[in-house]
């Protein structure tokens, strides 16, 4: 039913999900020394059977919409007006993807017969507003957990961790790795408890330590 898919998927329900995910892929859910980004494009047309394509989107008003899901028509439609954004913005065009694919696979996978309307005529938008629905979160979430997952991050910092005080180029190089922008990254990390960013973009392992760092001055 639609009210069974729409319920509120928890962190660790998000990531065993997004694993079961990639594994049926072949992606290695190892850390082995060596970030590997993830096929999202490939997930997309061979595992799942949907059609991705760069096209026009009919929005209404003047709110950007970077991408769109079709689930009757098993498509993804990337905003041909977004394309010198998504140039711009490393890693945003790979994630809108996921993005759109965490809708198919949260909201709309079962619903191929289409027997109940969807949300603004059958169609799933991924925009650029700050104010979010909570479908949005969810498939902002997914998209997280399959980009960035928990099996290669956490190894991959606790590794990091032991061996130097952390910067924010090392940071970049792992957003680079996974493809992904420096906002999707520190947001995963955050959400992982693997990073916190104090007020003046220092970089610390946890909210707790950037506190007792504080108490020595």
């Amino acid at each position: 039913m639609m009210g069974k898919k729409n319920k509120f998927i928890t962190l660790n329900q998000m990531s065993d999900l997004t694993s079961s995910v990639l594994y049926k892929t072949g992606y290695p859910l190892q850390w082995n020394g060596l970030i590997q980004a993830v096929p999202i494009e490939d997930i997309i047309e061979i595992d799942f059977g949907i059609e991705w394509r760069w096209g026009e989107i009919n929005q209404a008003g003047n709110e950007l919409v970077m991408a769109a899901l079709y689930p009757k028509r098993r498509e993804i439609i990337l905003n041909v007006s977004c394309r010198e954004l998504f140039k711009q913005k490393f890693g945003t065009k790979l994630f809108s993807l996921a993005h759109e694919l965490g809708h198919w696979v949260l909201h709309a996978e079962d619903i191929t017969g289409m027997q109940m309307s969807l949300f603004e005529g059958d169609v799933f938008y991924c925009r650029s507003n700050l104010e979010r629905s909570p479908i949005e979160y969810q498939a902002d979430l997914f998209a997280g957990c399959l980009l960035m997952p928990e099996a290669i991050v956490r190894p991959l910092m606790e590794e990091l961790n032991a061996k130097t005080m952390l910067t924010w180029q090392e940071l970049y190089n792992i957003a680079d790795g996974f493809q992904v922008s420096i906002s999707a990254l520190t947001t995963r990390l955050q959400q992982l408890n693997l990073l916190y960013i104090d007020s003046n973009k220092g970089l610390h392992r946890s909210k707790e330590e950037a506190i007792g760092q504080q108490t020595l001055f």
